[in-house]
């Protein structure tokens, strides 16, 4: 689901950009966007809830999740039995 993801991102910046060069500068922009809203680098609490439909639609959001699941579990499970 990411790599589609990362490939219809890829295309929506070549149909915007007029030109390589510009593509190059929007990319960024565009990265930092979808990396602000995930819920890594200010939680979904903190959001304004106009954007809260960014924290769902961004891939990293749900590649975070999945990725860190081992250790929130691993982290309930000391609690829990501590």
């Amino acid at each position: 689901m990411f790599e589609a993801w990362v490939s219809t991102f890829g295309q929506l910046i070549a149909g915007i950009a007029p030109t390589e060069q510009s593509a190059r500068q929007l990319i960024p922009m565009l990265f930092v966007f979808v990396v602000l809203f995930c819920g890594v680098l200010q939680p979904y609490s903190y959001i304004p809830e106009f954007w809260h439909f960014v924290h769902f639609a961004s891939p990293f959001t749900w590649l975070i999740g999945y990725v860190s699941l081992p250790f929130q579990l691993l982290i309930s499970h000391i609690i829990l039995h501590a």
